[in-house]
């Protein structure tokens, strides 16, 4: 199985993005990673292993994307909930 590591940038999120490919032809399945996860970890927790059958057969392609942690909720771009306790709810 073909396994190709590509970094491209992107003009919508400012930065570039790391995508781990497995396989050469096939349908397009995209795994994104979970909270706080990383492009690799479909691979290092087995996922790519248990479809290697169809990616060897060319039935389809895995695209493993980067996550934008750093520009979600878990950037520091959101006051902190004690910021609320100046405007309580009535």
């Amino acid at each position: 199985m073909q396994e190709t590591y590509t970094e491209f940038y992107s003009h919508h999120l400012g930065h570039h993005v790391k995508v781990l490919t497995f396989g050469t032809r096939g349908y397009p399945v995209v795994v994104f990673p979970t909270t706080l996860g990383s492009y690799f970890e479909a691979k290092d927790r087995g996922m790519i292993e248990a479809v290697r059958w169809f990616v060897d057969r060319g039935f389809i392609q895995v695209y493993c994307p980067d996550s934008i942690n750093d520009a979600s909720w878990y950037a520091n771009i959101h006051p902190p909930p004690s910021a609320g306790a100046a405007y309580p709810v009535r």
